[in-house]
């Protein structure tokens, strides 16, 4: 009779779920490309909400939180009642959104404040 061992499985280490490798540069054809989870992405509102200070979200900033985030995330605009009239995009004030306190705190300091108040994201 042979002896059969029990073998127990290691468990697969989780892999980030999005983006893998390296952030893509701007110019790159990867920059504009976006697939975002399930329940993320534009017009998203969670718990904790930051304002960027500007009227616009860099995708840069985009591109860090599909690398970085697995909680829930996105980025919503906070407007005037004119933008309704003349579209005058400088009124809005954008903000990102966050399901997760330590997320968003590790946005704000790895990424989110080099880019608060700048309306011209190409310079970074």
């Amino acid at each position: 009779m042979s002896k059969k061992r029990l073998q127990i499985k290691k468990p697969k280490p989780k892999r980030r779920r999005w983006i893998k490798g390296r952030m893509p540069k701007p110019g790159e054809d990867e920059y504009y490309k976006f697939k975002y989870p399930p329940k993320c992405g534009y017009e998203k509102k969670f718990r904790y909400n930051m304002s960027l200070g500007t009227y616009g979200v860099p995708a840069e900033l985009l591109h860090w939180c599909l690398k970085n985030c697995k909680c829930l995330w996105g980025w919503w605009f906070k407007n005037d009642n004119s933008w309704y009239n003349d579209w005058n995009y400088e009124t809005n004030e954008a903000y990102m959104s966050f399901n997760s306190k330590r997320e968003a705190f590790r946005f704000w300091f790895e990424i989110g404040h080099k880019h608060y108040g700048d309306n011209d994201p190409d310079e970074h």
